[in-house]
């Protein structure tokens, strides 16, 4: 290859070589690294941040050559949902959930929000944000109103852009603790939406405070940005 000297020179020979062969490979050569790589992720001790990227490259290539489809994430999740810890080959498979946008997978991606495990409620959150629907805003937002599980509810709510998304998130706000209902304006100013104000005005009448950010610059920012005339 042209410039193969260079470019493993810039990027590392290990890197260039990676990358060539997801060029070049056939189905059967990347469903046999991608096989690896979890089998490695999974005799790791702690979690391997470099060798999971990898794995989600490999799957990048076989969701875009079309050879990792709806059954197949059928017969992993109805595993994975039996076991009390997804495996990493069933955390990739939320992702491909998410990135395949198939509306019936919604409900069971909403309900892996209960999970106490961060890397499956990462994948969750990323995989439901990527739908960008309504069905997600209502399959979310009993969620939301929980302190448990509120914070990447909220985050998905916050990241879905629908005026749904945008009601689940203010109705959330009665229900939640100090910090969650500050996480609730926090994502509701994502919407850039008025209805962030009342909310504002609410948490400072009552005296709540959150040491997870300040209040007033999320408040002046969005006068500034919806062209509002502060009162204060």
């Amino acid at each position: 290859m042209e410039h193969e000297q260079e470019l493993s020179s810039v990027f590392g020979k290990d890197v260039f070589a990676f990358n060539q062969f997801l060029i070049h490979a056939d189905e059967n050569k990347l469903r046999n690294e991608y096989d690896a790589v979890l089998s490695l992720l999974e005799s790791k001790e702690f979690y391997d941040h470099q060798l999971y990227f990898q794995a989600k490259q490999i799957q990048d290539k076989l969701l875009l050559n079309q050879w990792y489809d709806v059954e197949h994430i059928d017969n992993i999740l109805d595993n994975e949902l039996n076991e009390p810890w997804f495996s990493y080959r069933g955390l990739l498979t939320v992702r491909a959930a998410g990135i395949l946008k198939v509306e019936k997978y919604i409900p069971v991606l909403a309900g892996l929000l209960e999970k106490d495990d961060d890397i499956l409620l990462e994948e969750a959150t990323a995989a439901l944000s990527m739908y960008q629907s309504d069905q997600v805003a209502v399959a979310v937002a009993p969620y939301a109103m929980r302190d448990k599980t509120s914070i990447f509810a909220s985050s998905v709510l916050a990241n879905t852009k629908t005026k749904q998304a945008e009601e689940a998130l203010f109705s959330s706000y009665q229900h939640l603790d100090m910090d969650g209902k500050a996480m609730v304006i926090e994502e509701i100013a994502h919407h850039l939406s008025k209805k962030a104000f009342p909310l504002i005005d609410d948490y400072i009448k009552n005296g709540y405070t959150t040491q997870i950010f300040e209040m007033e610059p999320i408040y002046y920012g969005l006068h500034t940005v919806l062209a509002e005339t502060s009162p204060h």
